[in-house]
């Protein structure tokens, strides 16, 4: 059955937000210490009520609602000033604060507030300087950056480019910019309804150049690869090398999205993080019907949610409706 772009663009952004949501009650947990997830429960290390979407989704809500809001296909001092306002205000969370914030988001959000979007490149570069080193190497852009690849889906090139901007915002280690573009590859290949075995020679044949990059996909080469790998042999961390290979590792293994999605977060680790970033990539692969609606009436903010997912569909067809691409 055809699935339509609205519902690959509604399942990328409820996909990202209702996996964070599964993956929060077991963040910062080790592999079977505790009791599996079957649905959105209370989130005890947060002390937030079930269906609590984190930083990811507010990010994610907040890119997309940058691009809504811009003439251009991306405008980088908007998706800055959004991403501000969800710290600075709580703005796009499901609370009145942001909440869960990483540490080199932290860091750098604060570096932006201190020198301002006056000067991109000046502060870019206070910013390059200070986070760059590869210890942090974190997910925390990689799992926001589905908006992107679904905004220019038509042109994975182009649309690689401007992902590694946008997580140079936060994150300007090469690894994260690396494993961004990778992933909106994917992201642009699902939204065109492109195969499982595609899509996976899309990441096979991604001229990776990090090392550690390099090192983890090399083994790689086919979807029985993917399969043939158990949850023992994966590990779910803040690293966006771990991130990465564990979100992609729920797509390719299992045929839904629900499947999916559980298997990614009772990994335990950062388990909200790999949640929405597989979440993203396998809702825009399934579409939205294919999310349990009892986990989408489950979720906090659910209008906020609904809302973005709309405003940004139709910000993203007005676009192949008006340009030749």
């Amino acid at each position: 059955m055809s699935i339509s772009f609205q519902s690959r663009i509604w399942g990328a952004i409820w996909g990202n937000c209702v996996a964070d949501a599964l993956g929060g009650p077991v963040s910062f947990t080790e592999p079977g210490s505790f009791e599996p997830v079957t649905g959105l429960r209370y989130i005890t290390p947060m002390d937030q009520p079930a269906g609590s979407y984190s930083d990811d989704g507010a990010m994610t809500l907040a890119l997309a609602k940058s691009i809504v809001d811009t003439d251009k296909v991306y405008d980088q001092t908007l998706a800055i000033q959004y991403f501000l306002q969800w710290l600075n205000t709580g703005r796009f969370s499901t609370t009145n604060e942001a909440w869960d914030v990483g540490i080199s988001t932290r860091i750098a959000l604060n570096l932006w507030n201190q020198y301002g979007v006056m000067n991109l490149d000046a502060t870019q570069a206070v910013i390059t300087a200070e986070l760059s080193e590869e210890r942090r190497s974190g997910n925390g852009s990689l799992m926001r950056i589905a908006p992107v690849g679904i905004m220019l889906f038509s042109q994975p090139n182009i649309a690689g480019e401007v992902a590694k901007e946008n997580s140079d915002i936060t994150h300007p280690s090469p690894a994260c910019g690396e494993a961004c573009q990778a992933y909106t590859v994917l992201i642009c290949a699902a939204m065109r309804g492109e195969s499982k075995e595609q899509i996976c020679a899309r990441i096979n044949n991604f001229p990776f150049t990090h090392p550690a990059l390099v090192a983890r996909f090399a083994p790689y080469n086919s979807i029985e690869d993917w399969t043939s790998k158990t949850a023992s042999n994966i590990r779910s961390s803040g690293w966006v090398v771990d991130t990465l290979e564990s979100a992609l590792w729920g797509f390719f293994r299992y045929g839904t999205w629900t499947d999916g999605a559980l298997a990614v977060v009772n990994l335990g680790g950062d388990a909200d993080t790999a949640g929405a970033v597989y979440g993203a990539l396998a809702g825009v692969y399934y579409g939205y019907e294919s999310i349990p609606q009892g986990w989408i009436q489950g979720m906090q903010n659910s209008d906020l949610i609904r809302d973005t997912a709309e405003s940004f569909t139709r910000r993203v067809m007005s676009e192949y409706s008006t340009s030749p691409h």
